[in-house]
């Protein structure tokens, strides 16, 4: 190619910033404005934004770590790891009984030791591709494949995830809900999710009015992070409610963080609070099961593990998500492997690149190169044309392009037809051939409306596309 800094290497500072459709816009922001995003959709703990004061949504992501992680405790300077006064996650084992389903997997326990065995990589999604390369086949201009591989990666609806694990004792089961598609390394984690989201398909949610709790209540438990009443300790329904508030509102952070956000309130006001909006009573009715009796939460958890999990789970060692769902993954250890691949996806698409080169030389596009190694993606083979060989209004245009690579529509009219207005009859005889060189890839026109001709190394187009 005869591009150099003039021509396309400079395409990117004259591209106009970038339109939020894929589809519909193609001009690109320059490469000194590009920076990864300031948030990631994939981090996990506090990062997400649990809501509350105590969610602390500003928060920028830890670099480097897919966002961060909620911390697992706090240590004093020069002293041990303090811990939180918090009820004892024991005694709530043993009042929640044998049945209960526990958010907090084997896989959230040991968040913090060697990462998943999994390999994550993102590709363009198929529709939204299709719509791209018939958009490059009309425009018949020529695309930055960095850039291009950049906008497929500015939008979850533009692109696609695939989780892989290898075969054999080196790799792990990838657990997936045949409902909605999400995943984890977790069964457990997968049927507490299909509980809480699927469960008005399998059960008739009734609330009944019952009289307030009884008891003696000196204190109150608090959500550090919503300021949701969770009750006393010593009430028999703490431990549902702990586990009912996490899985509602914070699926992705481990359970054992989520006590250590737990608080203890001595305020009768609060207490009374409580006791109000515990006089709501929910039972659960099995849908399609004559005769079933009503259950309270612990027995639909238990009888929906039983009964209806086996049948909306399924196991893979690869599977492939759209990224609106693989940002709800809930798993904290397989959630914050995706976060970290999609900031280095973010800041140099490797993933993408590898995969639009085939699908777009599939769909009859070319990628070529120029200036100092750009690739390009436009609609048909760049083939040099010899300009002593063409009529002498375009061998003139061939020539001036060769010296002067990067000009434009209206610098060409300048320079050959000087005082020549766009439209006049002397500029139509330059510019009218444009059309005809373009479509056969004896000019390139780049995005940005600069014009260059394929010099040496450009192999010559076939005589089918000459046609």
């Amino acid at each position: 190619m005869s591009l150099d800094e003039s021509g396309a290497g400079r395409n990117e500072e004259d591209g106009a910033t970038s339109a939020s459709d894929l589809v519909l816009e193609l001009n690109f922001v320059p490469a000194w404005a590009r920076r990864p995003p300031s948030v990631n959709h994939y981090a996990s703990g506090e990062d997400r934004g649990y809501g509350g004061d105590g969610g602390r949504r500003d928060r920028p992501p830890r670099e480097g770590r897919g966002g961060g992680h909620p911390p697992r405790g706090r240590r004093d300077e020069g002293g041990p790891r303090r811990r939180d006064a918090r009820p004892s996650r024991d005694r709530d084992d043993r009042r929640s009984g044998g049945g209960r389903l526990r958010e907090g997997s084997e896989v959230d326990r040991r968040e913090m030791a060697a990462p998943p065995p999994v390999s994550i990589a993102f590709f363009p999604e198929r529709r939204q591709l299709a719509a791209l390369a018939r958009q490059i086949h009309t425009s018949r201009k020529a695309y930055p494949l960095l850039e291009v591989a950049s906008l497929v990666m500015s939008k979850p609806e533009y692109y696609q995830v695939k989780i892989e694990s290898p075969k054999g004792q080196g790799g792990v089961d990838i657990v997936q809900c045949k409902v909605c598609g999400t995943v984890a390394l977790d069964e457990s984690t997968i049927i507490v999710h299909a509980f809480r989201e699927h469960m008005a398909d399998f059960f008739e949610v009734k609330e009944e009015e019952s009289p307030e709790p009884a008891g003696q209540f000196p204190c109150v438990a608090r959500c550090g992070l919503s300021g949701v009443l969770l009750g006393p300790p010593n009430h028999h329904s703490y431990a549902e409610k702990v586990r009912e508030v996490h899985a509602a509102r914070y699926p992705a952070m481990p359970i054992e963080e989520y006590r250590r956000r737990i608080e203890t309130v001595r305020d009768e006001a609060l207490v009374a609070q409580w006791k109000s909006e515990n006089k709501v009573r929910k039972t659960y009715l099995p849908k399609g099961q004559d005769g079933a009796e009503q259950m309270d939460r612990t027995r639909a958890e238990a009888y929906f593990r039983e009964n209806a999990a086996p049948g909306l789970i399924a196991f893979s060692r690869r599977v492939v998500l759209p990224a609106v769902v693989a940002q709800g993954i809930e798993d904290s250890a397989l959630r914050r492997e995706v976060g970290q691949a999609w900031q280095r996806e973010t800041r140099f698409p490797r993933s993408v690149l590898f995969a639009l080169r085939a699908a777009l030389k599939h769909m009859r596009l070319h990628v070529f190169r120029a200036g100092k190694g750009i690739s390009f993606v436009t609609h048909t083979q760049p083939s040099a044309l010899d300009p002593d060989r063409a009529v002498e209004s375009i061998g003139g245009v061939l020539r001036y392009l060769s010296e002067n690579p990067g000009s434009t529509r209206s610098k060409l009219v300048e320079a050959l037809k000087p005082g020549e207005p766009e439209d006049s009859p002397a500029a139509s005889e330059i510019l009218s051939p444009l059309t005809w060189l373009i479509e056969r890839g004896h000019i390139i026109e780049f995005f940005n409306g600069t014009l260059s001709v394929p010099l040496g190394g450009v192999r010559p187009a076939q005589p089918s596309n000459a046609s």
